[in-house]
């Protein structure tokens, strides 16, 4: 009974795709929450080749009873390859091996929510700034929440020039995350990042507050903002109902984050690559040695988009991995004696 509704939605996205001539997906991630019936389904969404929908689940057998409903019923299956485990019980999630077991009609395709979650704030802030000179750079920025998301919103902002500064409740992994964080960024850049206790948090003195955890946190209330922040609460839950009530009679809104178009990006994205590993790299035509784009090739190799029936000279291989510059009678000269019916 309680995977009736997974049937209604399997039909509604494929009677749509069939009408637009698109493929269908279904997700299945994971989370360390706890919640009833152990899973819950995400609004089903179109990207430029797919109609797809999910389901979030806590367990590996709900995974894999979910996986059996779908496969088969769908185009490909995307599963959640991030491994969680309930500190409480000491149980690993693995929905990737669970749903590796089970399919077998279905294309199955890995990918990792945190990634699209992180991209989609990335690029959330830097549209933001677009007309900014210098962009994110120089900005103050507030991490609550120094986990998995935080930490790596962290170094991509910290790589744009972003002066972070990280809260989390948890002392002692705060301090290696911040180190760690100051190792591993690009060795000339100059944006730091550093590390900051609620006690000494003054909210109205950052440009970009992140939230990423999903507890609750007890902020001072402002009565002067000096500059609006931009506010972004990624885990959903870091303000009281109270303070987002006063943040909106600040007139400062608190955005949600939508993964969407990162998300359609990358289904579309692992889609049209699908079939790379699928076909051959290296071909030879007459003196010619053809190689498939994504491959690194020798000095004098011709990058083709399909080596068994080229139709695309990409370009010529150089050194360490460069393309040769081709004139136009260099390319024309090869597209006649390499590409199938001489065509571009």
């Amino acid at each position: 009974m309680k995977y009736n509704k997974i049937n209604y939605f399997l039909k509604l996205i494929n009677s749509k795709a069939k009408k637009k001539r698109k493929k269908t997906c279904f997700l299945i991630g994971n989370t360390k929450k706890k919640f009833s019936n152990n899973f819950y389904l995400t609004p089903y969404r179109e990207s430029q080749k797919t109609i797809y929908m999910g389901a979030i689940v806590n367990n590996n057998k709900t995974a894999k009873d979910i996986a059996k409903k779908v496969d088969g019923n769908v185009n490909y299956v995307f599963v959640d390859i991030e491994k969680k485990i309930s500190s409480k019980l000491d149980i690993l999630t693995n929905i990737e091996r669970a749903t590796k077991e089970t399919i077998s009609k279905s294309i199955l395709k890995n990918y990792k929510p945190n990634d699209i979650t992180v991209n989609s704030i990335e690029n959330f802030i830097q549209d933001y700034f677009i007309k900014d000179l210098r962009g994110v750079g120089g900005k103050k920025i507030l991490i609550v929440g120094a986990g998995n998301i935080g930490s790596k919103i962290a170094l991509r902002l910290l790589e744009s020039g972003g002066l972070v500064s990280l809260l989390r409740r948890n002392k002692k992994k705060l301090k290696i995350i911040n180190n760690a964080l100051n190792i591993i960024k690009p060795t000339y850049t100059e944006a730091k990042s550093s590390i900051i206790y609620k006690d000494q948090l003054r909210l109205e003195s950052y440009d970009i507050i992140i939230g990423c955890t999903d507890r609750e946190v007890k902020f001072k209330k402002i009565n002067n903002f000096k500059k609006h922040p931009m506010i972004i609460d990624v885990g959903q839950g870091m303000f009281s109902k109270n303070y987002v009530k006063h943040l909106s009679i600040k007139k400062v809104p608190v955005f949600r984050l939508d993964v969407e178009s990162s998300l359609n990006s990358f289904i579309d994205s692992k889609i049209s690559t699908e079939n790379f590993f699928n076909s051959s790299f290296i071909n030879n035509r007459g003196k010619f040695r053809l190689i498939k784009k994504g491959i690194l090739g020798n000095s004098g190799d011709i990058i083709v988009d399909n080596v068994v029936t080229p139709r695309r000279i990409i370009g010529i291989c150089g050194n360490k991995g460069l393309l040769k510059n081709l004139t136009v009678k260099q390319y024309n000269l090869l597209k006649r004696k390499i590409l199938k019916n001489g065509k571009k």
